[in-house]
């Protein structure tokens, strides 16, 4: 298995990390973009907590930053930025599962701290000679590049070579711009450190994108345990209508490609559309330090797996949600053993009847598998005692 790991500029300086997780024993071979150096890991099922070179840490431009990454066994990998209150995490997608036409989820940037919460995204070429086209959708303001000014609408293109990463930001938020590519593509996004409430410390948002024959029409939004205001953002690839059922109010929407709609979360939520849509939650600061802002992917009903072997990382208060047929939600078993379940809150829509719960997690390694052989959708995210959180999909079934 092969994967590219790129990660874009955040606040402060954190520690770059990989969380590969699988079944077996295996190696690992981690080649840095920077210096063409191989380093060479063994993978062992307990704890694959890896701390990467900082010279994979990107800033705006045009660098060699970024790591390709081999294992000679299947695993899961996740991507990590760690640094006390401004930590995030991502799910890694096989570089086989990557494509050549993005776009970008971001979140508004906060209005009176547009410094250092700008919206962000970056890019690496799998394959050398790759025309990128960025076609830039912003609010407001032009975004600069190479002394040129770029407007909304306006089309900026390149051409990358293997090892090459890109970045670039805006005080305005770069949701819906779209990046089409000659050849496959990895793309990072979201902002570099944003408030939603501001009751917290800024934190970054970061996201491996999904490209878009990567997405699905349906999807079950988890309830997510301590975090009851959350803003999810569904946002269009085509001209699509777009059904939302939010506790009893549904409503019915129509999007022109590239656009958004945005509404405000608590525990269980639903969204079909005509055409496929992204989906992205974005908890809301809470209260008292315990807990920032953070981003993070919502995968499809259509993408859910049978069973998943996952990474929860350390020094962190973390916890794990599931979305499951209504008829299902009892028979998981975690790490061997049956879960106990309260606060578990369900929807019906159309023909779909999905239920969602939350429960603590500790630190490492874990597998969960249910017992029917039922498909589910399951989430990784956690708060810190301070001013952190992060949040990241455990993974996902791929088209093929």
């Amino acid at each position: 298995m092969d994967f590219i790991v790129i990660f874009q500029n955040s606040h402060s300086n954190p520690s770059p990390r990989i969380f590969p997780i699988g079944n077996r024993r295996g190696k690992l071979s981690i080649f840095y973009f920077a210096n063409s150096q191989n380093v060479s890991v063994t993978l062992n099922s307990v704890d694959n907590h890896y701390t990467i070179d900082n010279n994979v840490l990107m800033t705006n431009g045009l660098h060699q930053a970024g790591v390709e990454i081999h294992s000679n066994v299947p695993i899961t990998l996740y991507g990590f930025l760690f640094v006390r209150s401004y930590s995030e995490g991502f799910f890694v997608l096989p570089t086989r599962y990557l494509s050549t036409d993005y776009i970008i989820p971001s979140f508004t940037v906060y209005s009176t701290s547009k410094s250092f919460c700008q919206s962000v995204f970056a890019l690496s070429s799998v394959y050398s000679n790759t025309v990128i086209e960025i076609n830039f959708k912003m609010k407001d303001g032009t975004i600069s590049y190479n002394n040129i000014q770029y407007s909304n609408n306006q089309s900026l293109t390149l051409l990358l070579n293997k090892y090459t990463t890109f970045q670039i930001w805006h005080s305005s938020d770069l949701t819906g711009t779209r990046i089409i590519a000659s050849k496959p593509i990895v793309v990072v996004s979201g902002n570099r450190c944003n408030y939603i409430n501001s009751k917290g410390s800024c934190q970054p948002f970061t996201e491996m994108v999904f490209p878009t024959n990567q997405l699905d029409n349906v999807y079950v939004i988890p309830y997510l345990n301590y975090r009851l205001d959350n803003t999810v953002r569904v946002l269009a690839v085509n001209d699509t209508s777009v059904n939302v059922t939010n506790g009893n109010t549904p409503s019915r929407n129509v999007l022109k490609s590239r656009d958004f709609l945005d509404y405000f979360h608590t525990a269980i939520s639903y969204v079909s559309s005509e055409s496929d849509v992204m989906v992205h939650i974005y908890p809301h600061e809470l209260l008292g330090t315990h807990g920032d802002a953070f981003m993070m992917t919502i995968p499809g009903i259509n993408q859910y797996l049978y069973d998943y072997e996952f990474m929860v990382p350390t020094e962190f208060e973390s916890f794990i949600s599931i979305t499951v047929p209504t008829d299902a939600v009892d028979g998981f078993v975690l790490d061997g053993n049956f879960v106990n379940l309260k606060n578990i809150f369900s929807i019906s829509e159309e023909e779909h009847h999905f239920s969602s719960f939350s429960i603590p997690i500790s630190s490492g390694s874990h597998h969960i598998t249910h017992r029917e052989k039922t498909r589910f959708g399951l989430w990784i995210y956690g708060n810190f005692t301070s001013y952190e959180s992060y949040g990241y999909p455990a993974g996902m079934a791929f088209k093929t």
